[in-house]
C-alpha cells in the first residue's frame, strides 16, 4: 500500500489523494465503436494509471466506467468464440451503450480538470482566465541539456548516452500526464481517452482532420508567447529518444571495433555494419556526428506511423494480386514486372494526362534563382516592392542559418511593422516537433584547432568564382533594408528561436504577422500528413517556387533547384494551395465546419465528410488541369523589380499542380508526369533530392526505352544526402529498373576523389526536383518521386512548356552529373550492403510494403569508402 499524495505506476507520476494499492488494476478496457455497412467494428484502448487515479476521485463515476468497460470486455470474449460477424449482431446494442456511458464519464472527468463548464465557450479561445494546456516538457529541454561535439571522441559519446539516460528518466518521472503538449507527437492514431484527457480536437478538413488550439488567442498572444510554440508530448519524445540512444550506442560499437579512418584508403565492413551507422567521414568537417545521427531517427520516426498503416492497408487489399505484367530487356528475354494494386492506379493512360490534354497559362515569364545569394537577393527585391502581403510556406526552418534567422526576424517584421504588408507564415508542425526535440542537444565549442572552415561552397562556373558562405548574402542586400539585427545573434536552440518568433508576431500590432502550425492527419487511417509544399507569394502576383524551404542552405547553395513564376493568373493558383493549408489551421474555419471544396455527388457518396473520411477517390483530369488555356496578365506591380532581360523565358505555358495525399494513394502529380513520359519521343532527363522509383514508374521508363527514348537519372547516395531514411529503398528501386530496363543510365553522387582530403570529397547535398522530356516538356517543384509523396507528403508542381527552360535543366543536369556523380554500370551495385545501398537497420526501414531487397550471396562483403 503506498498512501502518499504522490505515487509512481509505470513511470507515471500521479498527484492524487486518493491511495492505490499495489494491486490496483493497471489498466481498464474502454469501447470506441463505429458502424462499418452492417458490421459493428470495436476498438479495444487501454487507460493508464494517471487514468484511473483521475476517475478514482469520483467513486460513482469509477463504478459506471468499470461496468460499462466489464460490458465492452464481455462483448470482446464473445467475439473471440463466435466469430466477428454473430458477435456483432447480438451485440451491438450492449456496446453502443457501454462506450456512450465510459465516453461521457471520461468527458466528465476531462471536463472537470479543465474547469470548463457546458456554459462556458472553447477554453482555447474566449475564456476570461487564460488556461494554456501544460507542456512539462519544456523547463525538462532546458534543464538537461547534452553536450554533443564535432569528430567526438567515444568518451565523449558514451557521455551523451549517460545524458540521453538522465534525459529519459527526468521525462519519465516529472511528466504526470505523458500526452500532455500542444503537439500530438509523431503517432496520432491515438485512442479515444488520450485526445479527451489532453484536450486535443481534430476537425473535419477534406480529406483530412487538423488540430484545433494551434493558433494563438489574443490572450495569449498577451499572456505567454511560449505558449504559442507547440511542444510535442512526452510519450513522444520517449520514443525518439530512445531511438537516438541506441543509434549513439551502436556507432560507439562501430568506433570501438573497427576503427575511423583519416584517408581515402578503403575498408571491408562486415555484413553487421550498415552505411547509416559506419559511413559518415567524409561529413566531419561539415557535421556532428551526434546530432546527424538523431537526425536520422526523427526523420524515421516522422514517417513510421504512415509507413505501418500504409502498409496494413496494401496487404489487406492484397497488395501483390497482380503480377501478369512484363517488360522486354535489352537482350529480347521478357522480365516479369510485379505491379501492386496501387501501382495499377497509374498504368491505365486513361487516368494519366498526356501534356497535350493539361490546359496551360501562356506568356508566363520564368527565371531559375541560380543560388543561395541570388535567390535572396531576388527575395529582399520582391520584399521591399510588396505593397500588400507576402505569405511564406515551408517545411522546415533551419535556425543555425543565418540568412533564414535575417528573413524571419527582421525583413519581414520590418515590412508588417513599416510597409503595413500583411505577412502570414505557415510552417509544418512535425518538422517543428523534431526541432525541438534537438533543442536539448548543445554543440559545444572543443580544443581549437587549425581545420578550416567549410562551411562554404564555391559559386558554379557559369558565375562568377566567389563563394557562398553563411553570411554572404548580407552584402547583396539594398538600400535601405533592415539591419541584420534581431536574427544576428544564433539562437541557443530551436525552441529559443521559435519562442523569439512567435514573440515577434505578439509585437506588431493589428495582427499583421502571423504564424500558423501545419498539423494534420489522414481522414481514414488518422497518420499524420506532412506538408513538403515550399512557395513564397508575393502580392499575389509573384511566386518563388520549387525545392528549398526558406532558402536554400549553404550545402544546397547551387545544387537546389528553384525559380521565380510571375503574373496573376499563374501565381493564383500557387496562392490557392498556400488557402487551403492556411485555412485548414484557422480556428473560425473549423468551428463553422468549412471545406476547401464543393464536393461532387460522387465524392459525398463515396466518403462521409463529417469525420473527414474517404473511402476512394475519383480521379479527375480537372485535379491538374487549369480550367481555361489563356495569356496571363502582365499588368504586374512587381514586373520592374526583376529587369526584363533577366528573364530566363519571358513566355512560357504553365500549368500548376498540387498532390493531396491521403491513404488511398492518390497523386495527381505522379499521373502528370507518368503522362508526359507515356507520349515521350526524344528523350528523359531526370534529377531528384529524395527518390524511389515506384513500378509503375519503372515499366512506363521501360516502355519509353523500346521507343528508342534516352533516358537519363541522377540520384543522390550516402555520400551526400542529408537523410539515409529512404536510401534503401531507393537502391532496391533502382536494382528493379536497371534490371527490367538495363538501357536507363544512372548516376550517383560520388566522393570528390580529385580532393586531397576526405572531409573535403563529400559533394554538395544535390536536392533539385526536376524532370525534363523531350527538350521542350518539364516538371519542377518540391515534388519527390518516392510512394511517400503519394501517401504523407503534399507537393506542388509546376508544369511548364518551354525549350528554354528544358535547355536550362539539362544543362544544369550535364554540370552536375560531371562534377560529383558516377554512371553506375550494374544493377548489383544497387544491392544491399554491395556499394551505394544500407545494409539494413532501424534508420532505414523501408515506407511501406514497396520495395522488397533481393538477398545477398553469404559470401558477400561491401566495399564502403570511410
Amino acid at each position: 500500500m503506498e498512501s502518499s499524495s504522490q505515487s509512481h505506476h509505470n513511470g507515471f507520476v500521479v498527484d492524487s489523494s486518493v491511495a492505490v494499492t499495489d494491486s490496483s488494476p493497471c489498466t481498464v478496457t474502454v469501447a470506441q465503436t463505429a458502424v462499418v455497412s452492417d458490421m459493428e467494428t470495436v476498438t479495444s484502448t487501454k487507460m493508464t494509471d494517471l487514468e484511473v487515479a483521475a476517475v478514482a476521485t469520483d467513486p460513482a463515476a469509477a463504478a459506471t466506467l468499470a461496468s460499462a468497460a466489464a460490458v465492452v470486455t464481455a462483448v470482446l470474449s464473445t467475439e473471440a468464440m463466435m466469430g466477428v460477424v454473430a458477435a456483432a449482431a447480438a451485440s451491438t446494442a450492449a456496446v453502443t451503450t457501454a462506450a456512450a456511458t465510459a465516453t461521457a464519464v471520461l468527458s466528465q472527468v476531462s471536463t472537470a480538470a479543465s474547469g470548463k463548464t457546458e456554459h462556458q465557450e472553447d477554453w482555447n479561445m474566449t475564456t476570461t482566465t487564460l488556461t494554456i494546456p501544460p507542456q512539462p516538457l519544456e523547463n525538462i529541454l532546458l534543464q538537461y541539456a547534452i553536450p554533443v561535439y564535432k569528430n567526438p571522441t567515444i568518451e565523449q559519446m558514451q557521455e551523451g548516452v549517460l545524458g540521453l539516460d538522465r534525459l529519459l528518466y527526468h521525462i519519465e518521472h516529472e511528466c504526470s500526464n505523458l500526452h500532455a503538449g500542444r503537439a500530438p507527437g509523431f503517432e496520432t492514431n491515438t485512442c479515444l481517452t488520450t485526445d479527451l484527457l489532453t484536450g486535443r480536437v481534430w476537425s473535419p478538413y477534406y480529406p483530412y482532420e487538423t488540430l484545433r488550439h494551434l493558433a494563438p488567442s489574443p490572450q495569449q498572444q498577451q499572456a505567454a508567447t511560449t505558449a504559442q510554440v507547440p511542444l510535442p508530448s512526452p510519450a513522444s519524445t520517449l520514443n525518439c529518444y530512445r531511438g537516438i540512444r541506441q543509434a549513439w550506442i551502436e556507432r560507439i560499437a562501430f568506433v570501438s571495433t573497427r576503427g575511423t579512418s583519416s584517408n581515402t584508403n578503403a575498408h571491408f565492413v562486415t555484413s553487421n555494419d550498415c552505411s547509416c551507422i559506419a559511413t559518415w567521414e567524409h561529413c566531419k568537417s561539415r557535421t556532428m556526428i551526434q546530432i546527424d545521427l538523431a537526425n536520422q531517427v526523427l526523420e524515421q520516426n516522422m514517417v513510421q506511423e504512415s509507413s505501418h498503416q500504409v502498409t496494413a492497408k496494401m496487404l489487406y487489399e492484397q497488395f501483390h494480386k497482380t503480377t501478369t505484367s512484363s517488360v522486354t530487356a535489352t537482350e529480347g528475354a521478357t522480365l516479369p514486372c510485379t505491379l501492386s494494386v496501387w501501382d495499377e492506379m497509374y498504368t491505365n493512360p486513361e487516368t494519366c494526362p498526356s501534356p497535350y490534354e493539361t490546359s496551360y497559362v501562356s506568356q508566363v515569364p520564368i527565371r531559375f534563382l541560380r543560388d543561395r545569394d541570388d535567390y535572396i537577393s531576388i527575395y529582399c527585391r520582391l520584399a521591399f516592392a510588396c505593397r500588400s502581403s507576402i505569405k511564406v510556406c515551408t517545411s522546415y526552418l533551419f535556425v543555425d542559418d543565418p540568412a533564414q534567422r535575417y528573413i524571419l526576424l527582421d525583413l519581414l517584421p520590418h515590412m508588417a511593422m513599416t510597409k503595413d504588408v500583411q505577412v502570414e507564415i505557415l510552417v509544418d508542425l512535425m518538422t517543428v516537433e523534431s526541432a525541438i526535440m534537438k533543442s536539448v542537444f548543445l554543440p559545444t565549442a572543443q580544443s581549437p584547432s587549425n581545420t578550416p572552415d567549410t562551411n562554404t561552397v564555391a559559386k558554379s562556373q557559369e558565375h562568377d568564382q566567389e563563394t557562398i558562405t553563411t553570411t554572404s548574402f548580407l552584402k547583396n542586400l539594398l538600400p535601405g533594408s533592415p539591419p541584420f539585427d534581431k536574427g544576428k545573434d544564433e539562437p541557443k536552440s530551436a525552441l529559443n528561436f521559435l519562442q523569439k518568433l512567435v514573440g515577434t508576431a505578439a509585437t506588431i500590432p493589428q495582427d499583421k504577422f502571423k504564424v500558423r502550425w501545419w498539423c494534420a492527419r489522414d481522414g481514414e487511417k488518422k497518420y499524420r500528413i506532412k506538408n513538403h509544399a515550399k512557395c513564397t507569394i508575393f502580392d499575389e502576383q509573384a511566386a518563388f517556387i520549387g525545392g528549398s524551404n526558406l532558402v536554400p542552405t549553404v550545402k544546397s547553395a547551387t545544387s537546389d533547384c528553384d525559380l521565380l513564376v510571375q503574373g496573376r493568373k499563374t501565381v493564383q493558383h500557387i496562392n490557392n494551395t498556400f488557402l487551403f493549408l492556411w485555412n485548414g489551421m484557422d480556428e473560425e474555419n473549423m468551428l463553422a465546419g468549412m471545406s476547401p471544396y464543393q464536393l461532387t455527388e460522387e465524392e459525398k457518396k463515396s466518403g462521409d465528410l463529417a469525420t473527414g473520411t474517404t473511402k476512394s477517390h475519383v480521379y479527375d483530369k480537372a485535379d491538374v488541369a487549369n480550367p481555361n488555356n489563356e495569356k496571363e496578365l502582365n499588368e504586374c506591380l512587381l514586373t520592374n523589380t526583376v529587369p526584363g532581360d533577366d528573364w530566363d523565358d519571358p513566355n512560357c505555358r504553365v500549368s500548376f499542380v498540387r498532390s493531396t495525399p491521403t491513404s488511398d494513394g492518390e497523386d495527381a502529380i505522379l499521373r502528370s508526369v507518368i503522362g508526359a513520359i507515356n507520349t515521350s519521343q526524344v528523350s528523359i532527363t531526370m534529377c531528384m533530392g529524395h527518390c524511389n522509383i515506384p513500378a509503375s514508374f519503372t515499366q512506363a521508363l521501360s516502355k519509353a526505352c523500346d521507343r528508342g527514348v534516352h533516358v537519363r537519372i541522377m540520384i543522390n547516395s550516402l555520400y551526400s544526402n542529408d537523410l539515409r531514411g529512404g536510401q534503401r529503398d531507393l537502391f532496391v528501386s533502382l536494382h528493379h529498373l536497371m534490371t527490367v530496363a538495363p538501357k536507363v543510365r544512372v548516376y550517383a553522387t560520388d566522393l570528390l576523389r580529385h580532393k586531397p582530403c576526405l572531409d573535403q570529397q563529400q559533394p554538395a547535398f544535390l536536392h533539385s526536383k526536376y524532370i525534363v522530356i523531350d527538350h521542350e516538356w518539364s516538371a519542377v517543384g518540391s515534388w519527390n518521386l518516392w510512394t511517400r509523396a503519394s501517401f504523407y507528403e503534399i507537393e506542388h508542381e509546376l508544369l511548364v512548356y518551354s525549350t528554354k527552360v528544358a535547355s536550362y535543366l539539362e544543362g544544369k543536369f550535364e554540370r552536375e552529373s560531371n562534377e560529383m556523380a558516377i554512371l553506375l554500370h550494374s544493377a548489383d551495385q544497387c544491392l544491399p550492403g554491395n556499394g551505394f545501398c544500407p545494409k539494413g537497420c532501424h534508420m532505414c526501414e523501408g515506407y511501406g510494403p514497396f520495395f522488397v531487397a533481393p538477398s545477398l550471396p553469404s559470401s558477400s562483403v561491401s566495399l564502403i569508402e570511410e
